[in-house]
């Protein structure tokens, strides 16, 4: 009974997180322009990357094993450090890392829910679908480059979800 429990809450929480997506694809211009005028997109980046850091080890302590290996530690300061970079070279505008937190939040969900495989098609057609409507938006501007960010943000939350 708790176990059914959980994967409903699971099915809501993923449900959620894509009406989110939905709902930032329409107004997330004028959300992103209401948090700049007030916070240095900077500090919202490193929000989001200390945010995802702390995430990830939480994850690791949850482990059941004792023995914890290393590839998990080594793939999230990977992650961390080329977002970092991304960010600092200008590839990633620190505003957008909130596509990072919000797609691989997606991704995790995802690959609780609906499985590896199908959670790797859901993120792929989310992502894509995401900028695709923003194509069509007359205030939105659909990007490839956002398609490539919210793609590595959400296989890299449906591969923390398989392998911790």
């Amino acid at each position: 009974m708790g176990k059914e429990i959980s994967i409903k809450f699971q099915q809501f929480l993923l449900v959620t997180v894509a009406s989110f997506i939905f709902l930032l694809s329409i107004y997330g211009r004028k959300i992103q322009e209401l948090l700049t005028s007030v916070i240095d997109s900077y500090w919202i980046a490193a929000t989001v990357f200390t945010v995802l850091f702390l995430v990830i080890l939480y994850l690791l302590y949850q482990r059941k094993s004792n023995a914890t290996p290393l590839w998990p530690i080594c793939l999230s300061l990977f992650i961390l450090v080329s977002m970092a970079a991304a960010v600092y070279y200008k590839y990633l505008v620190p505003i957008e890392a909130v596509h990072l937190l919000v797609f691989s939040l997606f991704g995790w969900l995802a690959a609780t829910v609906l499985g590896l495989v199908k959670a790797l098609v859901t993120v792929f057609l989310i992502s894509t679908g995401d900028e695709l409507l923003q194509y069509y938006l007359p205030d939105r501007v659909g990007d490839i480059h956002d398609v490539v960010v919210n793609l590595l943000s959400g296989v890299a939350g449906v591969v923390l979800r398989d392998k911790c």
